[in-house]
């Protein structure tokens, strides 16, 4: 169906507006005018986005003020040597004045066309930027929460774990108790003495044989605790002995050490009277050695039998023994 005539206010005499708004005359449009295939207004029309112009729709021309704005953004805004045309002069050649004049706005147009989406392009460069910072925020944050939500499976797979060992127990006692009640119950329902006194009997043997577990265990536990106690008083006789020993050992060695330093005195005395009668005869000093011998003999007495009086008894035994076995090896 032919749609030309078809609204009142559609343009029939210019040629833009025609292959804009008409599709009979973009049908005739398709078909070679010079041989060489469609013209090359509808190419460009083609490759560009189609947009409504400023112009006045009853008479097909462009309307003045439109004509002095667009010049002013043209000259003001727009360089129209900015994009390559290489279509222009030949499109400029086989045009009129008005057809030029629509050809130079359509370019404007497409031109701030092309700026608006030049800075949406931008918008949504930087919008895609946000959100692709978003996005790696996003997968760290999932990532944490996957970690999280590890941590929470092996907790929970412990806790059911715990749960399930609780469950067991309790199933056993359970058992326990419901063998327990039946026991009660059995014997609550028994009718006849003789019955009870046969479930008597039963539970009479049932405690003896225990009570006869438990002293047998008692008197265990008090034969090992006679034994840790015969144990524990053999050893405090040994650590009484044993101090004993070490107090006649500390007196020895104190009563040795103060005849020590009275043997060191008594030979500086001697050395003292030897050197004031060095000057005397060969015989008096001959007899005063003598003298002398004899007076260190009987003090090594006298020493030993101190040593005698303050040694223990036991240890005077032990050394007693000593010397004998010196002489044996």
């Amino acid at each position: 169906m032919n749609r030309v005539g078809s609204s009142p206010d559609l343009p029939l005499h210019n040629a833009w507006s025609s292959v804009v708004y008409s599709s009979s005359k973009r049908r005739q449009l398709l078909k070679p005018t010079n041989g060489n295939g469609a013209s090359p207004q509808l190419a460009a029309l083609q490759r560009r986005r189609l947009i409504p112009l400023p112009i006045d729709l009853r008479t097909g021309t462009l309307k003045r003020d439109a004509i002095a704005d667009v010049g002013g953004r043209l000259n003001g805004s727009v360089s129209m040597s900015a994009l390559p045309e290489p279509q222009a002069s030949s499109d400029a050649a086989g045009m009129s004045e008005d057809d030029r004049m629509n050809y130079e706005i359509t370019v404007a147009s497409l031109k701030q066309r092309i700026t608006v989406l030049e800075k949406e392009l931008a918008t949504t460069s930087k919008r895609s930027v946000k959100l692709e910072r978003q996005l790696t925020a996003t997968t760290k944050e999932n990532q944490d929460l996957h970690g999280a939500n590890a941590v929470l499976r092996a907790k929970t797979e412990e806790l059911e774990r715990a749960v399930m060992q609780q469950r067991h127990a309790f199933d056993k006692l359970a058992e326990r108790y419901a063998t327990a009640y039946a026991n009660m119950e059995r014997l609550a329902e028994t009718a006849s003495s003789s019955d009870v006194s046969s479930t008597l009997n039963v539970v009479v043997q049932t405690l003896s044989r225990e009570n006869v577990e438990l002293q047998r265990k008692v008197r265990v536990l008090e034969a090992r605790h006679s034994e840790d106690k015969t144990i524990v008083a053999n050893q405090e006789q040994r650590l009484k002995r044993l101090r004993a020993e070490m107090e006649a050992l500390q007196h020895m060695n104190d009563t040795h050490q103060k005849q020590a330093s009275e043997t060191v005195a008594g030979s500086k005395s001697t050395r003292d009277i030897s050197s004031s009668a060095a000057g005397s005869g060969s015989s008096s000093g001959a007899g005063s050695g003598s003298s002398s011998g004899l007076g260190s003999a009987s003090a090594q007495g006298s020493m030993k039998t101190e040593d005698c009086q303050y040694i223990d008894p036991n240890i005077l035994k032990i050394l007693e023994k000593l010397p004998a076995r010196r002489r044996v090896r």
